[in-house]
């Protein structure tokens, strides 16, 4: 299948490779999203207006967030290594815990709302990062850290 993918001495086997194309493949998609206008006016309604406008900027210009030791950041995807999936998927690990804590399933339709903030009734996705969380969680032990090899 080719060469294994190296990144200052790191190897990916096939399995780590295939996770780490669908996870880039994923962020390429979100990109996309966070440009959509129905995307900005929902991110507007739950964080305000110059947050949504901010975040739909940094799409634009190619950045995703990434998230290490609590703290959130952001670098351009196109700049990405296999050594960032850690604080890639941190940083999914997180919003699905927020979703969580601030949504519900009625039916149909998933209500999320924000203490003191507006309610969303929208219909119900299926979630999008849930084939990457639980991939993830058996490979994160063997992925290779930074600066290994």
């Amino acid at each position: 299948m080719g060469e294994p993918l190296r990144e200052v001495g790191e190897v990916l086997n096939e399995e780590q490779r295939a996770f780490w194309e669908d996870l880039l493949a994923y962020y390429r998609q979100e990109l996309e999203e966070r440009q959509n206008p129905a995307m900005v006016s929902m991110l507007g309604i739950f964080h305000g207006e110059e947050h949504a406008r901010r975040d739909r900027e940094l799409a634009e210009k190619g950045y995703v967030y990434l998230l290490r030791r609590g703290r959130l950041y952001v670098k351009r995807i196109d700049e990405l290594e296999p050594s960032d999936a850690p604080d890639l998927m941190a940083e999914l690990e997180a919003n699905e815990a927020l979703a969580g804590e601030h949504s519900s399933v009625e039916g149909e339709v998933t209500v999320t709302e924000f203490p003191g903030g507006p309610t969303f009734t929208h219909p119900h996705y299926e979630d999008a990062t849930r084939h990457l969380r639980e991939r993830w969680r058996h490979l994160r032990r063997d992925w290779p850290a930074r600066g290994e090899g």
